[in-house]
Order: structure tokens, then sequence, then C-alpha cells
């Protein structure tokens, strides 16, 4: 299958950047791209990842979260808005319709 379930950079063997996580949901669509240069003649067909969405979403400073931390649904609305300083959970906003802008 393939999908991606995370993403997260490493420095020294810590998080380290931003971060991202993905639910196990969205499929495979086959695409046809045309050939880039006329004396091409072949369709290459390649496949694109549609209707996963992102689960949470954050940034780490030395292998600890840090600023803010976004959760979301799986139809991909906002969840909560946690907010951490150097690893510490500092306060929570659980999310609703009077949250949007």
């Amino acid at each position: 299958d393939e999908k991606p379930k995370s993403e997260y950079t490493f420095k020294r063997g810590k998080e380290q950047g931003d971060f991202k996580e993905w639910y196990d949901n969205g499929e495979w669509i086959q695409k046809e791209v045309p050939p880039e240069m006329e004396f091409q003649e072949e369709v290459e067909i390649v496949e694109e990842l549609h209707g996963q969405t992102l689960m949470k979403k954050g940034r780490y400073v030395a292998g600890k979260l840090n600023g803010k931390v976004t959760h979301y649904n799986k139809d991909g609305s906002v969840d909560r808005v946690e907010m951490y300083e150097m690893g510490e959970l500092t306060s929570t906003i659980e999310w609703d319709e009077t949250n949007e802008k």
C-alpha cells in the first residue's frame, strides 16, 4: 500500500523541525501523463494518493515538542490545538465551530 504514515526530520538522533502524521486512509489513483517532448511516443502512468487526511502536525526542537501541535479528525477538520514549551504541554484548545475564522 505504501501510504505515508509520518514525516519527521532527525538531527543527532533526536526529532528536529516540522513533523506530520497521517491517517491510514485515501486511495491511489492512476493518472496518464502525456510525453514531455514531441519525439517521445509513450504515455507515462503515475500513481497519486488522493483523500489521505492529516492526523497531526507540529514542530520538534531537540527532540521535544515545541509550539503549536494541531490534531485533526479523519474528515480533515481540526479536533484540538495544543501548545508546548520544550516538551511541556502548556495549553489545549478543544476545537469547534466557534474557533473557526
